[in-house]
């Protein structure tokens, strides 16, 4: 069961460890990355979103791997990579912890960009309200009537 015309079972599982750990090092760099609304060119954003294209790279990599991991063990679970899923769910663990909290701090940044932003439409609707209006000048009335 363990070789059916390709890898090993465990060398598969061996293969989704490595990018779960290459997954959980994008998720470290994500966190660390830092995000200030104030900057009109934020890098932060931009460098963000790179990394989170590089994930969703690894995660279809990890996809296409379980649908070949789920393939071979029909016939049964494979014991001696049981350490390595293991592994694997502790990694998989660590990286939804980083992600909950790369979530909190995202959502507390679009709340403060909220706030600006309103405080901004305040700003200029209370310019609008003392700013001089243009008078509109005289008028002049035109009789068709002669």
């Amino acid at each position: 069961m363990a070789n059916q015309g390709g890898k090993p079972l465990t060398a598969l599982y061996q293969d989704k460890l490595r990018l779960f750990k290459s997954l959980e090092m994008l998720s470290r760099q994500c966190a660390a990355v830092t995000i200030d609304y104030r900057k009109l060119p934020d890098t932060g954003i931009t460098r963000l979103q790179a990394l989170l294209d590089e994930r969703a790279k690894l995660i279809a990599e990890i996809d296409a791997l379980d649908v070949e991991i789920a393939a071979r063990e029909e016939g049964g679970r494979d014991s001696t990579a049981a350490a390595v899923r293991a592994e694997i769910a502790g990694v998989a663990e660590r990286i939804r912890q980083m992600d909950a909290g790369l979530e909190k701090a995202l959502e507390r940044e679009t709340g403060m960009l909220k706030e600006a932003v309103h405080q901004e439409q305040r700003g200029q609707r209370s310019a609008r309200a003392y700013r001089h209006k243009p008078e509109a000048g005289e008028g002049f009335f035109v009789d068709k009537r002669t």
